[in-house]
């Protein structure tokens, strides 16, 4: 009779209404285990193959309240009593250097939540209209900015400040392009990541023919490889990186 029985089963024949054969289950079972399984590992596999986002950070997912002295130039920041800035950004991606303006060199408190990534850190202001208020009606003088040094080369990609500090990851490469283009577009401050600086590298604020909006020929570059010529100075702790438009190309893959 066990004979009979290994028989019968052997020749199961799939019939759509009724039950499914006992072999033909062990069959579907085991190739989904194998699916599942390789589905994992291949999974696995493409992840570990991907380039590091960095070490990028909204710092707190609940709302922070700052002190210090607002600025609008370059950009709009904020520098604290120790001497640290933090840059002030809106919503999405737009800037706030119209309602920086008004607080000019004024001693300030902001509401909002913090970007950090290698000690270059930004803020993004809650939206009410109280985010941003003087505490202090007393003028204070504006730090003066470094002397340029020589014309230093280097190799990296133009990225807005605010995704490559921490509100995405990645925040920079091609497949970042689009939304950094219409970041730096909005009024966010871009940024120059450097190939040959580490995660401590200065991360310096960009200035093109002494404007802090790119023109048409440099914003196309954005989130791409670049070669540029520029001078370096410091606003305070913040690096700034001037250059022209004429000294900002695509790299050709050698190194200057």
């Amino acid at each position: 009779m066990s004979s009979d029985h290994t028989s019968s089963e052997s020749q199961a024949f799939y019939v759509g209404y009724l039950p499914l054969p006992s072999p033909h289950k062990r069959f579907v079972a085991g190739l989904v285990s194998l699916l599942v399984v390789g589905m994992i590992g291949m999974g696995a596999l493409i992840a570990s193959t991907q380039r590091s986002p960095g070490k990028t950070a909204v710092v707190s997912v609940e709302m922070g309240t700052w002190s210090g002295t607002v600025y609008n130039e370059p950009y709009p920041m904020m520098i604290h009593d120790d001497g640290s800035i933090h840059l002030l950004m809106g919503m999405g991606k737009f800037s706030v250097a119209d309602t920086a303006a008004e607080f000019e060199g004024l001693r300030c408190e902001v509401d909002g939540w913090a970007l950090d990534r290698s000690n270059r850190r930004a803020i993004q202001l809650d939206m009410s209209d109280t985010a941003l208020r003087a505490v202090s009606g007393k003028v204070q003088p504006k730090p003066i900015e470094s002397a340029a040094s020589g014309s230093i080369e280097l190799i990296g990609e133009i990225v807005d400040g605010k995704c490559f500090l921490g509100m995405m990851k990645p925040g920079d490469g091609k497949t970042h392009k689009a939304c950094a283009t219409l970041c730096i577009e909005g009024g966010l401050p871009p940024m120059f990541a450097s190939a040959s600086q580490s995660e401590s590298g200065q991360l310096p604020l960009v200035l093109v023919d002494g404007s802090t909006e790119l023109p048409s020929g440099v914003l196309e570059l954005v989130g791409e490889p670049v070669q540029i010529t520029g001078q370096l100075s410091m606003f305070g702790t913040l690096p700034i990186l001037r250059m022209n438009t004429g000294s900002v190309q695509r790299w050709n893959g050698k190194s200057p």
